[in-house]
């Protein structure tokens, strides 16, 4: 959890913002608890789930330093943060 900067926020705004972020495991379980009641948003938390999946196991330091993932798994994840990415993207051209 954290703070937004004075210039991180509206001119408008009154009161202080605040964030909050989950990531590794914890995004996972939370996901996982939240998918039942999502109703606008759930193809991103599917969509996030199957990522979260290609994370398996914890990553290993052997003799050669710690050991790169396989060339298909950082395409699988790229094609998933892609995906995810393409839901954020507002077409504004055809306003009227």
């Amino acid at each position: 959890m954290g703070e937004y900067t004075p210039k991180q926020l509206p001119k408008i705004s009154r009161s202080q913002v605040y964030y909050w972020q989950c990531t590794g495991d914890r995004l996972t379980h939370l996901c996982e608890l939240i998918l039942p009641y999502m109703v606008i948003k759930k193809q991103e938390v599917e969509l996030m789930l199957k990522m979260r999946a290609t994370f398996t196991g914890v990553a290993k330091k052997g003799k050669q330093g710690i050991q790169r993932n396989c060339p298909e798994t950082l395409q699988l994840r790229q094609a998933y943060m892609d995906q995810l990415r393409a839901f954020h993207i507002r077409n504004y051209s055809n306003k009227k």
